[in-house]
């Protein structure tokens, strides 16, 4: 990029409201602007000119406004988590910044398409030989039933932790599958169902482009819950500033685990 041209756009998505799920999920979608200033700073810290530019209204007026931006001489910082309330519509924004031939960060539209559908990412893990979790598809609040309890329900295409609460991990028929109804109606998306795994919760982190560098392991710390089956990231534990899970279940960087465990998991 040209050196005395160069810019960077920080796209970020700001939304009003959401299209489907429980009214307290647009937190999550708004904290996206409240990002986007903490990077908006950092960035501008680092000597860098930044444009904020809020995605909202359609995509065709996103195409005017990047239009006034030159491809070759802009770097877009990308942190739309979603588009017009939906978390789907993130890949829409992508698909547009790509097709309009920005460079810009996070993955391509295709991984995150993949990421956010769930049963898409399972069946990719299984295709690449990466264990997972035995699951189900349920369009409806009804039908057989090939798991072992417990189990975890989710709506199939969010993320974020949107329709994660204490109650989407059952232990019998009657509550699977009044979840799965909530879900399915509140969510407007079948549900995944999932075997419940207790036990620790790690996350990997990499990034780069040919040449991949993985970031340090981390763990939440769920030493104060004494029940293993509500051991879970939950909607609550990640926007709900206020509550007990939000304030009690720390990230540790690094976790603590021996060579061989970590050479496993990475």
């Amino acid at each position: 990029m040209n050196g005395k041209s160069f810019q960077v756009a920080l796209l970020f998505n700001e939304d009003v409201q959401i299209t489907r799920g429980d009214p307290q999920d647009l937190l999550a979608v708004q904290y996206t602007a409240t990002a986007a200033q903490h990077l908006y700073e950092a960035l501008t810290s680092l000597g860098y000119p930044v444009t904020k530019l809020a995605v909202r209204g359609n995509l065709e007026e996103l195409e005017d406004i990047l239009c006034s931006f030159p491809p070759k001489d802009t770097f877009i910082f990308n942190n739309c988590d979603g588009f017009n309330g939906n978390n789907l519509g993130a890949v829409d924004v992508i698909r547009l910044i790509e097709r309009m031939g920005f460079k810009h960060t996070g993955a391509i539209a295709d991984s995150i398409e993949m990421c956010i559908i769930k049963p898409q990412a399972k069946e990719r893990l299984l295709q690449c030989g990466v264990p997972t979790p035995r699951y189900q598809v349920f369009e409806h609040a009804k039908g057989d039933f090939h798991l072992d309890f417990p189990v975890i329900i989710k709506p199939s295409v969010e993320d974020a932790s949107m329709g994660i609460d204490l109650d989407s991990v059952v232990s019998d028929r009657d509550c699977l599958f009044h979840k799965i109804a909530y879900i399915v109606e509140k969510y407007e998306q079948p549900a995944i169902v999932e075997e419940f795994v207790c036990g620790r919760e790690l996350a990997v982190a990499m990034w780069g482009n040919e040449a991949l560098e993985i970031l340090p392991i981390a763990e939440e710390d769920f030493s104060w819950v004494a029940n293993p089956l509500e051991r879970l990231l939950t909607y609550e534990s990640k926007w709900k500033i206020d509550s007990l899970y939000y304030n009690n279940i720390p990230a540790r960087v690094p976790a603590v685990l021996n060579r061989k465990d970590a050479q496993v998991i990475k």
